[in-house]
This record gives C-alpha cells, sequence and structure tokens, in this order.
C-alpha cells in the first residue's frame, strides 16, 4: 500500500516498507514518467538503522528501499538515471561499488555523482 498526496509540485508518495514519517520518500513529476526519489539510508519501515557498522548491508538496505519505492510506482532498478551516494570513509568506497555492481549491470547502471 502507498500514501499519495496531491500537490500542485506533483504527487508525493510513501510506498508499504520504507519509512515515512518525516517526509515523502518520492515525488511523481507530470504524468508519471518522471519519479524523484528522496535520499535513502539503511532504515527499515520504521525508521531503525540496518547494518549498523556494515557498509554492505547498509548499502544493500538503501538500494532495497530505492526498488521499494519504484516498485509503487511500476518502475526497476533499470529505469533509474542518475543517481548520488554519499559516504563517510574513503576506505568503504570498494565495498559500496561491489554492492552496486550486484544490482547494476554495466550497460544499465546509472551515471553516479
Amino acid at each position: 500500500m502507498s500514501h499519495q498526496h496531491e500537490e500542485s509540485h506533483g504527487r508525493r508518495f510513501n510506498p508499504s516498507g520504507v519509512n515515512g514519517r518525516a517526509f515523502s520518500q518520492g515525488v511523481i513529476q507530470g504524468t508519471g514518467e518522471v519519479v524523484h526519489i528522496t535520499g535513502q539510508v539503511a532504515w527499515d519501515e520504521h525508521g531503525e538503522v540496518v547494518g549498523a557498522g556494515d557498509i554492505e548491508a547498509q548499502m544493500e538496505k538503501s538500494i532495497d528501499n530505492v526498488r521499494l519505492i519504484l516498485a509503487a510506482v511500476g518502475g526497476r532498478l533499470d529505469d533509474i538515471v542518475s543517481m548520488t551516494i554519499y559516504f563517510l570513509r574513503r576506505e568503504d568506497l570498494p565495498s559500496i561499488q561491489w554492492v552496486r555492481s550486484r544490482h547494476f549491470s554495466p550497460g544499465s547502471a546509472p551515471a553516479v555523482c
């Protein structure tokens, strides 16, 4: 189940399985061909951190949250055009890239900023 709110700036929504207490997790722009997804962290639907201290588990949960948000509007990870990944420790980059490579094939991976 997804909660949606109609506004002049787009339809905001919070799909089931993703924490949506503080803000809308996604906004559908126009006819629904463009969806903006808020920044995702390793939170479960209750706002609890998943994989504390484990960057791979946190990255997996973040991607899973994106997958849930996209699925709520009929999208898939392959539909992502661009994504930004923020991280604190440079030494985590190889783990982040490894997890990302498990979900995005080289030919369909989104641009990363």
